[in-house]
């Protein structure tokens, strides 16, 4: 009882201080007048939250070092590569060899849009 008591005070600790960080990173990606458009375009996609963004934005600096929507895919590591030798190919896949973190914040948003089964997006899988 006195362990399980303890653990529900860290958690709540916990969810305290996530909401307050959550906070912060809102207040602050409101401050940052240069990121208004691209916040905008974000959070127009289904599945695509706050926290999302702020990774997505913090990895890129703000999609300014990017010309083309090759370099971002390539940066983010979803561009396909197909191992082959000879005459075998293997199958296609995400070289895997961008921005792990930019990855990790797309899987959600991904999962959710596929799950959710409608949109166009969803007719993409």
């Amino acid at each position: 009882p006195a362990a399980e008591q303890s653990l529900r005070q860290c958690l709540e600790t916990l969810g305290q201080q996530i909401d307050q960080l959550t906070r912060l990173i809102r207040k602050h990606l409101r401050s940052r007048e240069e990121l208004r458009e691209s916040i905008k375009y974000l959070s127009s996609i289904p599945g695509i939250g706050i926290l999302t963004i702020a990774v997505v934005l913090a990895e890129t600096t703000g999609f300014q070092q990017f010309h083309k929507i090759s370099q971002l895919i390539s940066f983010s590591g979803y561009d396909v590569i197909i191992r082959q030798s000879g005459k075998w190919a293997g199958k296609p896949r995400i070289s895997k060899q961008g921005s792990k973190y930019i990855r990790r914040a797309m899987f959600m948003p991904a999962s959710a849009v596929v799950r959710s089964g409608t949109g166009p997006t969803y007719r993409l899988y």
